[in-house]
């Protein structure tokens, strides 16, 4: 934009009175449109899509009761945050199983095997692992326990599910919305 603004001034200052006059006509219009942005540059609808898709945002934001989507862009990040959240239910149950467990128990033995950085990994699939069981239950008995895990994670894809809809619906409402004032 600055290039062409440049382009314009020499063109004012090295062409004649029309040129001048087209020149200034264009930069005073480009002026004109830049003062009608309220809260500077970028505009705040732009900002808010260059961050989303720049994933400016926390990586792994948890569901809380977030304020009524007002525009689609709302509705894409609670879609966004809602797929992130089943998918770490998915993961939760996945630590959850005896074998998985029983690697990292044993990888976190083997310590002195480990590079740092695997060290690192292991430790926090430990950590999270716990927490997944604490998630799901942590009765004595296995079968007891994959019993309650797979109702949980049922309870839990049925309130995803639920959220979903209300979500679909509210973006069908705010794209009809808006398709209907463009009119």
């Amino acid at each position: 934009m600055s290039h062409r603004v440049a382009e314009l001034i020499t063109r004012g200052e090295t062409g004649g009175e029309a040129d001048k006059e087209e020149a200034t006509r264009l930069i005073l219009l480009l002026w004109d449109d830049r003062a009608k942005w309220s809260d500077g540059w970028p505009p705040p609808a732009t900002e808010a899509m260059r961050a989303y898709v720049a994933g400016d945002e926390p990586e792994f934001p948890r569901y809380r009761d977030h304020p009524e989507p007002t525009t689609l862009l709302d509705v894409l990040k609670e879609l966004r945050d809602l797929h992130t959240e089943e998918r770490e239910c998915w993961r939760s149950l996945a630590l959850t199983e005896t074998s998985l467990g029983d690697e990292i128990s044993a990888a976190l033995e083997e310590e002195a095997d480990l590079e740092e950085d695997q060290f690192l990994l292991f430790r926090s699939l430990a950590a999270d692992r716990e927490q997944a069981v604490e998630h799901f239950g942590s009765d004595v008995d296995p079968e007891l326990q994959r019993t309650k895990r797979l109702a949980k994670l049922r309870k839990d894809l049925k309130e995803f599910s639920r959220r979903r809809g209300v979500l679909t619906r509210k973006g069908i409402a705010l794209y009809e919305r808006n398709d209907a004032t463009q009119e």
